[in-house]
């Protein structure tokens, strides 16, 4: 393919090049400015950078391309796994915490209107789930244990 039809086909696809550049520019000179720009680590402004540039085709051009958006999640994910975990996430199961069996018979809506605490893989603690489904909805997510509400086993 020679760079004219990939220049034509960019341009079905994002929309003119002058467009989504003012977008992408206006939206990191707003980033940059910002008080927390300055804190943040590499991995961080490039994400952010990358994700305005996304942002900026998706405004200028087709905003149901999937990719663009798949795209914002990935790179947001690969800030997410440089993180470390907040002292507060981290929880020690104590009481009547039991381990989380996905075949188990709770797998699904759970107890109606029973509160639910649960640990996800990396330690972070989630509570005020009354629905499993819900709470297992969200791709990437593994609970590894789990207790009910006035539960004592």
């Amino acid at each position: 393919m020679g760079i004219e039809q990939t220049l034509e086909e960019r341009g079905k696809r994002y929309g003119d090049f002058s467009v989504h550049a003012a977008i992408a520019q206006g939206l990191q000179t707003v980033m940059r400015r910002g008080p927390g720009w300055g804190r943040l680590s590499d991995p961080q402004a490039q994400a952010l950078t990358v994700i305005a540039d996304k942002i900026a085709r998706i405004l200028s051009g087709d905003p149901n391309y999937a990719d663009n958006w798949h795209d914002i999640c990935g790179y947001a994910t690969l800030v997410e796994r440089r993180l470390a975990p907040a002292v507060n996430d981290i929880v020690e199961p104590t009481g009547a915490w039991r381990t989380w069996d996905p075949s188990g018979p709770i797998f699904g809506p759970g107890p109606k209107g029973t509160v639910v605490e649960a640990i996800l893989r990396g330690g972070k603690r989630i509570s005020h789930v009354t629905n499993w489904g819900r709470c297992l909805a969200d791709p990437g997510t593994e609970v590894v244990r789990y207790r009910l509400e006035g539960d004592d086993e």
